[in-house]
C-alpha cells in the first residue's frame, strides 16, 4: 500500500476508535462541593463511619503511650466531632472549636517550646 493509503487507514481507525470510546464511556457529571450534602454522599457511595481501632494501623505503631486522662479527653473530642457529623453543615469554625483546638491542648502544643502566632488580619 502507498504511504498515503496507510495514513488514511490510520486516520479512519483513529476516528472509529474515538467514536467507539464516546459511545461506551460513562458520562460523569461534575457537582460543585457547595451543592452536595454529606447525607447525599452517604447514600450515593454507601459511606459508613468506621470506629474500629485497627482501621489505620500505621497511625498507631511505635507511638508514645498516653495517659488515661488523655484517653478520656480524646474520647470526648471524638464524641463531640461525631455529634457534629449528625448536624450539618460542617463549617470550619465548628470543627476548629470542637476538635482542632482541644487536640492542641491534649497534645500539649500550647506549652513551651511551642507557641501560637496568629495570622495577620486583612
Amino acid at each position: 500500500l502507498a504511504p498515503f493509503h496507510l495514513f488514511r487507514i490510520t486516520q479512519l481507525i483513529q476516528c472509529l476508535l474515538l467514536q467507539l470510546l464516546q459511545q461506551t464511556l460513562i458520562r460523569v457529571q461534575t457537582i460543585h462541593a457547595n451543592n452536595v450534602t454529606l447525607e447525599e454522599l452517604k447514600t450515593l457511595f454507601d459511606l459508613q463511619l468506621v470506629t474500629d481501632d485497627q482501621f489505620f494501623r500505621e497511625w498507631q505503631d511505635e507511638m508514645p503511650e498516653i495517659t488515661d486522662f488523655q484517653k478520656r479527653q480524646l474520647n470526648l473530642i471524638k464524641a463531640g466531632y461525631c455529634n457534629l457529623l449528625e448536624y450539618p453543615p460542617m463549617l470550619e469554625n465548628n470543627i476548629s472549636l470542637s476538635s482542632a483546638y482541644p487536640l492542641l491542648f491534649v497534645g500539649e502544643f500550647y506549652l513551651h517550646p511551642f507557641y501560637i502566632k496568629p495570622k495577620k488580619s486583612v
